[in-house]
């Protein structure tokens, strides 16, 4: 009964919703993937039936899609068609770009993921031809389930993160919930809170304990050029890394008390977020430098503003300390990790939302620093400079720790393999 109605406010409610995708620049030029219509030079797309089907709902999950399908090429489990979807238009594009040298071998469609009414999805399905579903994380689609169940085509959950709410949600309604979730044939989670929260919903031998597959995404790399001019600065190199506009008021007094020891390197979550950050330099009368603007990073100023993309997680290797930006604010946290990877204290703030189960085992541990104000992180910063020694030695401690943590991606195909 739920699903018949949630089927029938998207028939009732079709003229609003297209009005709607119509209006929004991303959406329209997406329309006819939306109502699972193909291009025309794709007509003749998967004449072969043996399609695997992999879907990331935003640019994380096709992170993880992408290597999990490099993982799976390795060991030969994946058959030569690859149908990719998504739901954002970024995640496409990177998805796009990336596949093209790492899966060279294998013929990959890309299409933005149909919206869920049966009829719909029950088309996209069969001009697909696939033969398995794959879902990156979580992105539940009730009729997409519903159709691959009823066309005998397996799904499996990789590297699935079950929130409380999504948990809660589903045992509202947990007679249709069980319905849908019929289709998963697998499910591979993170942790056992996850699979705590699917129990009663599948079959617990259903099941998997795998952890983290974003342990799996760590890859030292190099920066050529000019960033590697850092490893001469005379003075410690400190990055803040993915740093918000809200979290620099934190640090302003560590800015000014301790720049002649330490350089500080802001690299902000979005760059369009730098002019605010100029202006909050320029009020508490601190000098600063554009990366963009100078061809070696020898520098007498008291910050470094990276303005360009794509360096931060190979940014992190030359450093003495590394600060995790989205943790000072109610963003929740972002990539603790990836400092990890080249040995480097981390300093995270209060808020760990994104990262909890692994932030606290690291904090636990004594791996990672946690601070709760502007007057702790002062002190945390005289405490390095004062005995930087204890610090270094947590930190290898901490990257040792890491490498237990990997492999997830490719247990996970271990697995399937021996169903």
């Amino acid at each position: 009964m739920v699903f018949a109605i949630y089927q029938l406010l998207y028939l009732v409610l079709s003229p609003i919703i297209l009005l709607f995708l119509l209006s929004r620049k991303d959406t329209r030029k997406r329309i006819k993937h939306m109502f699972g219509l193909f291009e025309e030079e794709n007509k003749q797309a998967f004449p072969d039936k043996n399609t695997l089907w992999i879907h990331a709902v935003s640019f994380g999950e096709a992170k993880i899609a992408l290597e999990f399908l490099k993982q799976g090429i390795q060991s030969n489990q994946v058959p030569k068609s690859i149908c990719f979807t998504t739901t954002i238009e970024d995640a496409m594009i990177w998805f796009q770009q990336e596949s093209k040298t790492l899966l060279s071998t294998h013929k990959i469609y890309y299409y933005f993921l149909p919206l869920d009414f049966y009829p719909i999805i029950s088309s996209f399905i069969k001009k697909i031809k696939a033969k398995s579903l794959y879902i990156c994380e979580t992105d539940f689609w009730p009729a997409t389930l519903r159709v691959c169940k009823s066309s005998q085509i397996p799904c499996y959950l990789v590297n699935g993160r079950i929130s409380k709410s999504l948990s809660s949600n589903f045992r509202k309604i947990q007679k249709s919930s069980i319905e849908t979730l019929l289709a998963i044939e697998m499910a591979f989670v993170q942790y056992p809170s996850d699979k705590d929260k699917l129990a009663g919903l599948i079959k617990l031998d259903k099941i998997f304990v795998h952890g983290n597959a974003k342990f799996d995404l760590l890859k030292r790399g190099v920066l050529n050029g000019k960033y590697q001019s850092l490893k001469s600065n005379s003075r410690q190199v400190c990055i803040l890394g993915s740093f918000h506009p809200d979290e620099y008021q934190y640090f302003t007094d560590s800015f000014k008390k301790f720049h002649e020891k330490i350089l500080f390197v802001i690299v902000p979550r979005n760059l369009n977020t730098i002019p605010k950050l100029i202006t909050i330099l320029k009020k508490n009368k601190l000098s600063f430098s554009l990366s963009s603007k100078i061809e070696q990073l020898k520098i007498n100023e008291n910050i470094l503003i990276i303005d360009e993309m794509g360096v931060l997680s190979h940014l992190y290797q030359y450093s003495q300390i590394s600060v995790v930006g989205g943790t000072f604010n109610q963003i929740g946290g972002h990539n603790f990790l990836e400092p990890i990877l080249y040995k480097k204290p981390v300093l995270i703030g209060p808020f760990i939302r994104n990262y909890h189960h692994d932030a606290q085992e690291f904090l636990k541990l004594q791996f990672i620093w946690q601070v709760k104000s502007s007057s702790e992180i002062q002190k945390f910063f005289s405490q390095y400079l004062n005995k930087p020694k204890p610090f270094i030695e947590k930190s290898l401690q901490a990257n040792q720790h890491l490498q237990k943590y990997q492999g997830v991606l490719k247990k996970t195909w271990e697995t399937i393999n021996l169903k």
